[in-house]
């Protein structure tokens, strides 16, 4: 049986039967954004009840986020590209080419360092 893609129907559900390709899948698990998201208030010498204050969400929230435990929300993931000037595609999917120099020398020096405690 043929699945005609011109139904939208049909079209979304052969769509959300596409796997994603192993290296993004790694990339965007919880705990790959987390790491992310530690290096990113590391480079900024912040705490993480810092961000949290910072986006305006709840701190136990945003810790699920770093720790892996949670997705980043959509809303969270707009917020620290407005607040950062960090890119979705480096957020969500590791990508640094899509980052301002700057930034990206940042986040480069902040891998040596421990993260501020708290």
């Amino acid at each position: 049986m043929a699945i005609d893609l011109g139904d939208p129907i049909a079209k979304r559900t052969a769509m959300s039967r596409t796997s994603i390709h192993p290296d993004l899948a790694g990339a965007m698990n919880p705990k790959a954004i987390g790491e992310r998201l530690v290096l990113l208030r590391t480079a900024f010498g912040l705490r993480s009840s810092e961000v949290a204050d910072l986006l305006g969400v709840d701190r136990a929230y945003y810790n699920r986020f770093e720790h892996g435990k949670r997705m980043v929300s959509d809303s969270v993931a707009v917020l620290l590209v407005d607040r950062f000037g960090v890119t979705l595609d480096w957020l969500i999917l590791g990508r640094s080419n899509t980052l301002t120099v700057d930034l990206a020398e940042k986040l480069r020096a902040a891998m040596d360092e421990p993260p501020p405690v708290g």
